[in-house]
Order: C-alpha cells, then sequence, then structure tokens
C-alpha cells in the first residue's frame, strides 16, 4: 500500500483518460480528480477536497490553488460556496465572484446542504452571482490562452503575487490577493458582512476591470470598497484583455471578440497579446490545427497611439468578428481616428457605438471604438 499509495490517484485518472479514448475517439476527455501525485496535470484536472461552507475556507482556497498552480497543476479549484455544512447566500456569493477567476470554477454541495445555485439564493444574490457568470464565460478566450500557454510552458494560470513581483518584498508572504495571468490582479471577499478591504497595489498604474478608474501606486496598500456586487479586480499597466460572448454554455454562439480593454503604458509603450484559437472540442490541435490573433499597440510615435489586430489563420480559420475596444487611462480625445485608413466618426456616447466610430469619456479616462470588423488584419490610428 505504501508503495502505490501517491500512483494509485494517477494511475486511476490515466485509465480514465485511456477509457475515453476508446469509446469517444478524437474527443478530448474531460477527467476531474481529488487524488493524485507530481504529474497529475496530465490527466485530469484537480479540486481541492470536501471543503466547508465556512468564510475561513474560502480565504484558505486562494493559497491553496496558488501553491497548486505553482505544484504544475494549473487546472485547479475549490467547490464554491463548501461542500459541507450550510452557506448564507452571501458567502456564496463572494465565493462564486472569487470562483468565476479561478481556473475550474464549479460550485458543489453535499445532498442534504441547503441549495447553492445561485437561482436557489434569492435577491440581490442571484443577480449579482448571473453577473459574475457572465463575465467568466467573457473571460474565456483569456482564460483559454493561459492554459494553452501552461500546457506549453508550465508557466501557472492562477498565481501568488510573488509570482509577477518578486522584487516587492510586499508580495513574498501575501496570501489573500493573486494574479489571473500577468494582467488581472483579484482581490476577493473574504469576510462576511465587509464592504471595505485593503488591497496591496505593487508600483505601477492599475485600471479598475469594472470602471477603468485609474491607481497610480508607489507599492502600497489601499482601502478600496467592495459592496455586495463588487469585489476589486484590476488590470496592469500594459493590459490588453480580449474578451468574448457572454452565453450560457460553450458552444452556445458562434465565438467572436465582443470587446478588448487596452491599458496604455507609458512605461510599456508597445506591447502584443497572442490570443490562442481552436476548435475547443477535438484533439486536432495536436496536429497543429490552430491559429492565432496578435492584438497589439504602439504609442512609441509621440501624438499617436497605432493598434493592430491580425489573424493568422494559415492553419486554422481562426477569425473572428472584433466588436468594440476600450482603451483605458486615456485623459484627452484624440484629434480623429482612423480604422484601415478610413476615418472613424465622432459618436455622441458610448451607447451609439454598436456601428463605427469614437466616444471618449473624460470622467473615465476611456477612449471607445466601435470597430466591428473581422480580426483578419484591422488597423487603427488614434492622433491625439
Amino acid at each position: 500500500h505504501a508503495y502505490v499509495h501517491n500512483a494509485y490517484g494517477n494511475l486511476m485518472s490515466q485509465a480514465t483518460g485511456e477509457a475515453f479514448a476508446r469509446l469517444l475517439p478524437g474527443v478530448r476527455p474531460f477527467v476531474i480528480t481529488r487524488a493524485g501525485c507530481g504529474g497529475i496535470q496530465r490527466h485530469a484536472c484537480v479540486w481541492t477536497g470536501d471543503n466547508s461552507s465556512w468564510w475561513e475556507h474560502l480565504l484558505m482556497a486562494i493559497p491553496m490553488c496558488c501553491n497548486m498552480s505553482l505544484s504544475g497543476v494549473s487546472f485547479v479549484g475549490a467547490d464554491v460556496g463548501g461542500f459541507m455544512d450550510n452557506a448564507h447566500p452571501e458567502l456564496v456569493t463572494r465565493w462564486t465572484q472569487f470562483g468565476s477567476f479561478v481556473p475550474l470554477f464549479r460550485s458543489h454541495s453535499m445532498i442534504r446542504s441547503t441549495p447553492h445555485e445561485p437561482y436557489a439564493l434569492g435577491e440581490p444574490y442571484t443577480s449579482i452571482c448571473r453577473d459574475f457568470i457572465k463575465l467568466r464565460y467573457r473571460l474565456l478566450p483569456y482564460l483559454y490562452t493561459l492554459m494553452r500557454q501552461c500546457s506549453h510552458d508550465g508557466t501557472p494560470v492562477m498565481r501568488p503575487m510573488v509570482y509577477d513581483f518578486p522584487d516587492d518584498p510586499a508580495t513574498h508572504a501575501m496570501y489573500d490577493q493573486f494574479m489571473l495571468g500577468p494582467d488581472i490582479m483579484v482581490a476577493p471577499v473574504y469576510m462576511e458582512g465587509a464592504v471595505n478591504r485593503p488591497v496591496y497595489f505593487p508600483r505601477g498604474r492599475w485600471a479598475s476591470l469594472s470602471d477603468g478608474q485609474i491607481v497610480e501606486s508607489a507599492g502600497e496598500h489601499l482601502l478600496i470598497p467592495c459592496p455586495l456586487e463588487h469585489i476589486p479586480v484590476y488590470l496592469r499597466e500594459g493590459a490588453i484583455l480580449p474578451q468574448g460572448r457572454e452565453m450560457s454554455y460553450v458552444g452556445q454562439r458562434k465565438p467572436a471578440i465582443e470587446s478588448i480593454d487596452i491599458f496604455t503604458s507609458r512605461a510599456i509603450p508597445e506591447r502584443t497579446f497572442t490570443l490562442y484559437v481552436d476548435d475547443g472540442e477535438t484533439l486536432d490541435y495536436k496536429d497543429g490545427k490552430f491559429g492565432f490573433i496578435d492584438i497589439s499597440y504602439n504609442a512609441r510615435r509621440p501624438g499617436t497611439l497605432a493598434l493592430t489586430i491580425t489573424s493568422r489563420d494559415e492553419c486554422y480559420p481562426c477569425t473572428m468578428d472584433i466588436g468594440v475596444l476600450h482603451l483605458l487611462g486615456v485623459p484627452a480625445a484624440p484629434k480623429s481616428v482612423e480604422l484601415n485608413g478610413e476615418a472613424l466618426p465622432r459618436a455622441m456616447s458610448a451607447d451609439e457605438l454598436g456601428r463605427q466610430g469614437f466616444f471618449h469619456d473624460p470622467a473615465a479616462g476611456r477612449l471607445t471604438l466601435g470597430l466591428h470588423v473581422p480580426s483578419r488584419h484591422a488597423t487603427v490610428v488614434a492622433s491625439f
């Protein structure tokens, strides 16, 4: 028993995957386990086991998932709401908010517990959970790209702050906030009744994912409001975040990039984010059937911001429709904006950008561009 104890969990998941391959050839298996040792990531995603519906276990899930990610198991998550005992709707809501940014996002509970499903919580909890589940679906293109990178070189998807900021001593023992990929910082709310929480901002500029408001930090803790419908989530300076469509399940709608958040930076005058695309179902990617969409900005030329979107679809038809671009941290309105050499009209409000045009919100410091073009090749030049 001692000799095979750790290997048993891995072998069980490996056998399950082999059975899938025989019964559903060509289809990717989905195997989930809570047992295994080094190498389990080859065969299954992992949940952290039977937790309880306690606020303490919500907090514990943050370092547990980060540590698993650092150990090579990036497809990891905890039972949202807690498995044992009865969860108050506030706890389920806060855990759902956290879970929407975790690689394995799964609600689960024991048979005789009170229902943890969002529709059973009552208002305002049901609507808040719905909003974050919708956000999760929009984040799938970003998450899928991170998962592909992890499978390629082992880069963890969800990681502790020290991973991205190793030279900042304040991050070395930090366990209650984390990075999702290189660009999103998440600070879950894990105390009952909390309406504020301290958030540590490493040196630089950060933009709120919810409203685009900018925080300029010298490397400090700030007290951030977090009413029930909100948790602090920030984009790192230089971030490029593509978001897909809201869906009730994966595959319900044709893939598209509904919006792209770009947080341009004086410190990072140019950047490219490469979105990975494949069919999401089969094993054809192993034969090279996948593509990329390159999304770039360049602000090196004074008074000009250039944006390019290009599909690399030689091996897989990955071109998607592009909807709206949100440029964050833009204090002044541009004099003109061109899309593929043609001038875009100035809109009177962001609500008009269901068609091509641009609108600048000086209060939010946000420039919104309605593109509505395929990603095959698009060039935008904003002149200030």
